[in-house]
């Protein structure tokens, strides 16, 4: 996983602005400096991460070329 719990959610949109459809399908403000585990927690937390690390895991700033 490349987004992890203890992000900063504004530095998640930051770094991977295609997470913002994301954060507003759950229905979270995404321009906060909290971390995404203190806005969310239990099973839609899990459901959120795992939609967040799809879009941002195949993104340039994730993947080596070739590899």
């Amino acid at each position: 996983m490349v987004i992890q719990p203890y992000m900063i959610l504004g530095e998640i949109t930051k770094t991977w602005p295609m997470t913002k459809e994301v954060f507003t399908r759950f229905g979270v403000d995404a321009h906060t400096d909290k971390a995404l585990e203190r806005v969310v927690s239990g099973p839609k937390l899990r459901k959120l991460l795992h939609e967040l690390n799809q879009v941002a895991g195949s993104t340039h700033r994730t993947c080596i070329p070739g590899g």
